[in-house]
């Protein structure tokens, strides 16, 4: 099965764009220096809402999500739409 993701663009240093599959409860983040998109496994809604908001997307992305969620490296930039 072929799938396009839509990742919203963020303002930030390291990280390029951010979505959140609510039906799975997972939150994708494309980082600036890669090609994937990594998946982050069971992160609750809260915790993607409390990610957007943030003034430093990449501090907050150390703080509560690095290190604290399974992770998996996903598609190949040929398959990711950015949304500015």
């Amino acid at each position: 099965m072929f799938c396009i993701l839509k990742l919203v663009c963020v303002k930030s240093n390291n990280i390029e764009a951010i979505d959140f599959d609510s039906l799975n409860n997972n939150l994708l983040i494309k980082f600036k220096n890669s090609s994937k998109v990594y998946k982050y496994h069971n992160v609750s809604r809260s915790v993607f809402e409390n990610f957007m908001s943030s003034s430093s997307k990449g501090r907050f992305f150390i703080r509560y999500i690095k290190g604290k969620y399974k992770f998996e490296k996903i598609y190949s930039r040929g398959q990711i739409k950015l949304i500015h």
